[in-house]
């Protein structure tokens, strides 16, 4: 395992000869996964998981 020069990557190796590079910023992370969340939660949705909660889902963009 070794870290990359701007300190927001982790590159590691296993015994199978593979390796993986990791995003470490936390900002970075969190547009990878909202970037990959499909469908996003609807306001209905979150009612219906959240009650009571102010409607605020962690992933911006357009919502039903």
């Amino acid at each position: 395992m070794a870290f990359g020069p701007d300190s927001h990557r982790l590159i590691s190796a296993g015994d199978d000869e593979t390796a993986v590079l990791w995003q470490t910023d936390p900002d970075q992370v969190a547009n990878q996964v909202c970037a990959l969340v499909s469908p996003q939660i609807t306001k209905a949705q979150w009612n219906q998981y959240f009650p009571g909660m102010r409607y605020s889902p962690p992933c911006r963009g357009s919502f039903s």
